[in-house]
């Protein structure tokens, strides 16, 4: 296996293990027959099966006639040729929004990073702080989370959930799932009122140096707002993801 595929391999399985995790389930419905579908947040449908053995055409109109709107991830890392799905996708409704970047750091080509704590860094382990790290979350990510899916996750023992807290207010998410040797950091957000502080640098810091001595991968998928801090702390690009739903 080449470095480049084993890379995609690892972030696509810890990011699709998660969505597992909150509740995807496989589809028998026509078109869908290789697709896994969260039917409640975070909404996702995708395949992991070959995009020639199927109708693009028939499964865009299966796509489009689920409820709730689903969001359908279209990554390159499985060197397929995506196009007609997403014509068809398109024809039917979907257009894409937030474009991510799948992106791994190897933390044996990584130095550690000496933390700045300033910020009070807290596990989440009871449904009251489950809340809050709702709360925080969707404010960071400006979009509803489903504190049932969250709720679950504490129950889960390669899951973690992260507040962080600038004296009394909860200032930033994180959530963090481990595969083997690989660690996933996803949900990873601030506040807009505490942004511009350099506390999503700290969070990563933390999360970095927590994981580095039993995994070997750290791994998530970055928006274009930060990317640019993942680079810095020596993330690199695997591949795209174009994320289509229904207008």
């Amino acid at each position: 296996m080449s470095d480049s595929v084993f890379a995609s391999q690892i972030n696509l399985q810890n990011l699709t293990e998660l969505w597992r995790r909150m509740g995807a389930k496989s589809d028998n419905r026509p078109g869908l027959a290789d697709f896994q579908i969260c039917n409640q947040w975070p909404y996702r449908a995708w395949t992991e099966g070959v995009m020639t053995e199927f109708s693009p055409d028939t499964t865009a109109e299966s796509l489009a006639a689920l409820s709730p709107n689903p969001i359908v991830p279209i990554w390159e890392a499985a060197h397929q040729d995506t196009r007609p799905l997403e014509s068809a996708l398109i024809a039917n409704g979907f257009e894409m929004r937030l474009p991510q970047t799948a992106m791994n750091l190897d933390f044996t080509q990584t130095p550690e990073i000496i933390l700045d704590e300033t910020l009070v860094i807290r596990q989440v382990t009871s449904g009251r702080d489950a809340q809050k790290w709702v709360a925080v979350a969707s404010a960071a990510f400006q979009y509803e989370i489903d504190l049932s899916v969250i709720q679950r996750l504490l129950w889960d023992d390669q899951i973690e959930l992260w507040l962080a807290w600038q004296g009394r207010h909860a200032a930033a998410s994180a959530l963090t799932l481990s595969t083997g040797t690989t660690v996933g950091v996803h949900q990873m957000g601030v506040q807009p009122c505490f942004r511009g502080r350099g506390l999503a640098r700290e969070m990563m810091a933390f999360l970095m140096q927590r994981h580095r001595h039993n995994h070997r991968h750290m791994v998530l998928q970055a928006s274009s707002m930060g990317e640019p801090l993942y680079r810095k702390l020596g993330f690199q690009t695997v591949f795209a993801i174009r994320n289509y739903q229904r207008n």
